[in-house]
C-alpha cells in the first residue's frame, strides 16, 4: 500500500486576479472543479480509495466549490513505478482538459490561432504536485500528518510565466469591454452546473441569467441605475452601499485529524458543515466563492432586506461548526478541540475587490486565529474612517454584541420614549453617546471602574436631553454588559466605542 497527497494551485495568486465577483468565484471554482476531477480520475482504479476530500461520484455539481486545494489517496500497488505513472497520466489529464476548456471558451473573442496557446499556457500555469510513502514511512500517523510537511513544500514551488505571453485566465475573468461577464456566462464550468440543476447556484441573480455584481451585493439584492450606471439601490441607508468578505478556518483541524488519525472521518464532517454553511450564505443573500474542507470564503451585504445583520450570519455559521464537529470534539482533550474563527472586511461597494479580500484573510490570520474561536472585524467607510472589532464567537460578548446591533431595524428610524412620545432617531442617540463618551473618556473610564450605577448616571449626565428614550436606556445596558464581560478597563472602552460605530454604522441614513 501506498499513501499519496495531491496539492494544487497557485491559488491566491489567481484569486487576486479577480476584480469582480464572476472573476473571484470561477478562480475558486476552477480549482474545486480540478480537485474533483483529480478524484473522479483516479477513483475510476479500484485499488484507490480517495481519503480527502470526501468525494461522492455521483455528486450533481451545485456551483459552490467545495472540494479544497489538496487530495490524498490510498492506492493498493506493489509496482510503484506503474503507480507513480498513472497518478502522473491523471494529472497530465486534468490539466489537458482545463486547458482545452478554457480554450473553447474563449477562442471566440481571441481568434482559433490562440486555442493552442491557451491550452499550453494552462499545462504550464497550474501547479499540480504530487508525493507519496511507504506503510512502513506512514506508520501509525495519519495519511494527512505524514504528508503535509512535503505537501507545504511542494507549495513553494511556483510556475514562471513565459515573458510577454498573455494571461488567458485573467483574458476570462476581465471578458470584453461591453461585457466583462461573457466569457465566465457562457463558459463551460457554468453548462454543467446548469446542467446540473444548480440547486445551490449563487453567481447569478435568482430567476435570471444576471450575474451579481458588488452593486447588487452591497445593496442586498436591489439596485438602481443612475447616470448610466447600476448603483446599490439603500433606499436611503448608508449601510447599503457597503459589501463584506468573510473567511472562515478551523481552529485546530490539523491536530483533531492527528490526534484520531482517520482522514476520511473528518473530510465527511467538513463536506456537511460546508453544504450546511453555503445554504445559510444563500438564503442570507451572499455569494459563497469557496466552502470546502474547513475553508469558507464569501462575500455578502452588511444586513439584509429582513433586517438579519452579517454578524448574525457569522454566529449562526459557528453553530454550525459546533454541531459537526461535536462527534469529534468528544474524542479531543480540551486543547485540541476544534472551533470556527472568521475575519471580515467591509468596504465601499466601489473599493477593489482584490484588497478587500486581502484585508479579511488579514483579520483572519493576523487577529482571529491568534486568539482562536474568534470573529475579527474591520469596517473602513469611505471617508477614511475606521472600525475595528474582535469578539469571541459562541460568547457572552457576541450575545450582547449581536442583541444590541440586531436591535436596529431597518424599519425603524424615529425613537420613543416610554410614553410613546417620539424623539431622536436611534442615529442621533448613537451619534451623541459617541461624542461625549469620546469627549470626556477619563471620566467615562473612571465610572466603569466604579460599577453600574456610576456609569448610568455619569451617561445620563452627558445626555440629559435622551435619557427617557428607550433607544438611549438599551445603550446604557449594552455599554455596562459589556463591561462585565471584559477584564481590562482599557479593553472595555475600546470594545464600547467599536460596538457603538458599528451600530452608528447600522442606524446611518444618507443626507
Amino acid at each position: 500500500m501506498r499513501y499519496y497527497g495531491i496539492t494544487i494551485g497557485p491559488i491566491d495568486v489567481t484569486l487576486n486576479l479577480a476584480s469582480k465577483p464572476a472573476g473571484l468565484w470561477y478562480a475558486s471554482y476552477m480549482f474545486s472543479n480540478i480537485t474533483r476531477m483529480l478524484c473522479k480520475y483516479l477513483s475510476a482504479d479500484e485499488r484507490i480509495s480517495i481519503l480527502s476530500p470526501y468525494y461522492e461520484k455521483n455528486e450533481l455539481a451545485d456551483g459552490v466549490g467545495s472540494y479544497h486545494d489538496r487530495t490524498l489517496f490510498s492506492f493498493a500497488v506493489d509496482d510503484e513505478e506503474k503507480a507513480e505513472k498513472f497518478v502522473q497520466e491523471v494529472i497530465y489529464r486534468v490539466k489537458t482538459e482545463v486547458g482545452n476548456s478554457l480554450a473553447q471558451d474563449i477562442k471566440d473573442g481571441l481568434g482559433d490561432e490562440h486555442t493552442k496557446k491557451i491550452a499550453e499556457y494552462i499545462n504550464r500555469y497550474l501547479c499540480i504536485h504530487y508525493i507519496s510513502v511507504s506503510d512502513k514511512e506512514k506508520g501509525e500517523k495519519s495519511v494527512g500528518e505524514t504528508l503535509s510537511p512535503y505537501l507545504d513544500t511542494l507549495e513553494l514551488y511556483k510556475s514562471i510565466p513565459v515573458s510577454g505571453e498573455q494571461n488567458y485566465l485573467l483574458t476570462m475573468f476581465e471578458g470584453v469591454e461591453e461585457d466583462s461577464n461573457i466569457y465566465i456566462r457562457n463558459s463551460s464550468l457554468i453548462k454543467s452546473i446548469m446542467d446540473a440543476g444548480g440547486q445551490n447556484f449563487q453567481l447569478f441573480v435568482q430567476g435570471e441569467k444576471k450575474i451579481k455584481n458588488l452593486a447588487y451585493i452591497s445593496g442586498a439584492g436591489k439596485v438602481k441605475e443612475q447616470d448610466g450606471e447600476m448603483i446599490p439601490d439603500t433606499d436611503g441607508w448608508k449601510k447599503w452601499k457597503y459589501y463584506a468578505v468573510v473567511q472562515a478556518d478551523g481552529d485546530n483541524l490539523g491536530k483533531a485529524v492527528k490526534k484520531i488519525r482517520d482522514d476520511l472521518e473528518v473530510s465527511k464532517v467538513c463536506k456537511k458543515y460546508t453544504k450546511r454553511c453555503a445554504k445559510l450564505i444563500g438564503e442570507y443573500g451572499g455569494m459563497t466563492i469557496f466552502a470546502g474542507g474547513d475553508d469558507l470564503l464569501f462575500l455578502a451585504p452588511v444586513q439584509n432586506r429582513d433586517g438579519k445583520t452579517l454578524f448574525s450570519l457569522c454566529s449562526e455559521i459557528s453553530e454550525v461548526y459546533e454541531e459537526e464537529f461535536k462527534e469529534i470534539n468528544e474524542k479531543l482533550p480540551e486543547e485540541m478541540k476544534t472551533t470556527l474563527s472568521a475575519g471580515i472586511a467591509v468596504h465601499y461597494w466601489k473599493f477593489p475587490l482584490y484588497e478587500t479580500l486581502k484585508n479579511a484573510r488579514k483579520q483572519l490570520f493576523s487577529y482571529a486565529k491568534k486568539t482562536k474561536n474568534t470573529l475579527a472585524v474591520r469596517l473602513e467607510k469611505s471617508s477614511g474612517s475606521k472600525i475595528e472589532l474582535k469578539y469571541p464567537l459562541k460568547s457572552e460578548k457576541e450575545k450582547i454584541i449581536l442583541k444590541f446591533l440586531d436591535s436596529i431595524q431597518i424599519s425603524k428610524h424615529v425613537c420613543k420614549d416610554n410614553d410613546g412620545k417620539e424623539g431622536e432617531s436611534e442615529s442621533t442617540i448613537l451619534r451623541s453617546v459617541l461624542y461625549h463618551i469620546e469627549e470626556y473618556q477619563g471620566l467615562f473610564q473612571t465610572a466603569m471602574e466604579q460599577g453600574k450605577e456610576k456609569t448610568g448616571i455619569c451617561l445620563d449626565n452627558m445626555l440629559e436631553e435622551s435619557k427617557d428614550l428607550a433607544y438611549f436606556k438599551e445603550s446604557k445596558e449594552m455599554i455596562w454588559k459589556l463591561a462585565e464581560t471584559s477584564e481590562k478597563s482599557g479593553n472595555v472602552y475600546e470594545d464600547v466605542i467599536s460596538v457603538l460605530r458599528l451600530a452608528h454604522f447600522f442606524a446611518e441614513k444618507e443626507e
